[in-house]
This record gives C-alpha cells, sequence and structure tokens, in this order.
C-alpha cells in the first residue's frame, strides 16, 4: 500500500499544481 500511497501523492501534486493554473 505504501507504494501505491506514495504514487498517488506524485499523481496528486501535478494534478492540483495544474488546477491552479488552470485557474488562473
Amino acid at each position: 500500500y505504501e507504494i501505491t500511497f506514495d504514487s498517488a501523492e506524485e499523481m496528486v501534486k501535478p494534478a492540483s499544481i495544474r488546477r491552479l493554473l488552470n485557474k488562473i
């Protein structure tokens, strides 16, 4: 579960950044 959790964070971080950039 640790591996999937780490990979999930890597996918969420860039996704949240893209959302912030899209809002601007």
